[in-house]
């Protein structure tokens, strides 16, 4: 139970909150396994939404046996290494198993479209994010996306 409340936090971008009911709030021994991976998958998520590859990475290589199953969590690395195409192959031949898993691998896909100026591309996956990540952060940012780029990926769909 408390792992899912501290994966809701994340889900809502609130990382402070997560971090700070792991480290006062957590009831039952923090050296399990369910509390480490809990709070490293909180890390890992903080450094990626501050844009932090170092500490990304560093996290990343402290818990790559249990992240390497997940490719979200290499795809996101190769992004802030700045490897976009590679973390365009990677994520485009991963299948996710939930809703949820299949919103973010397109957001990322979307940025990672959006770095390499693939607009259109970025925009389709901006389209499945914003139909289908309820109310995700990264929905609001799909939406606000799509906002912003409305007129350039239809002068490049006129161009075509």
């Amino acid at each position: 139970m408390q792992q899912r409340y501290v994966l809701a936090l994340m889900a809502e971008h609130r990382f402070p909150k997560a971090m700070a009911y792991l480290q006062n709030h957590w009831q039952g021994k923090k050296t399990t396994s369910l509390y480490r991976n809990t709070a490293l998958s909180a890390q890992l998520a903080s450094s990626f939404e501050n844009r932090n590859g170092e500490e990304f990475a560093g996290l990343y290589q402290k818990g790559e046996k249990l992240f390497r199953k997940n490719g979200i969590f290499l795809g996101k690395k190769l992004f802030l290494e700045g490897k976009y195409a590679d973390a365009v192959e990677l994520l485009q031949n991963i299948q996710k198993k939930t809703n949820y898993q299949e919103v973010q691998r397109q957001y990322m896909l979307a940025m990672c479209y959006e770095a390499l100026k693939e607009t259109e591309q970025a925009s389709i996956c901006m389209e499945y994010v914003a139909k289908y990540g309820n109310t995700t952060p990264c929905r609001y940012a799909a939406e606000q996306w799509k906002r912003e780029n409305a007129s350039v990926v239809l002068s490049e769909t006129m161009i075509e």
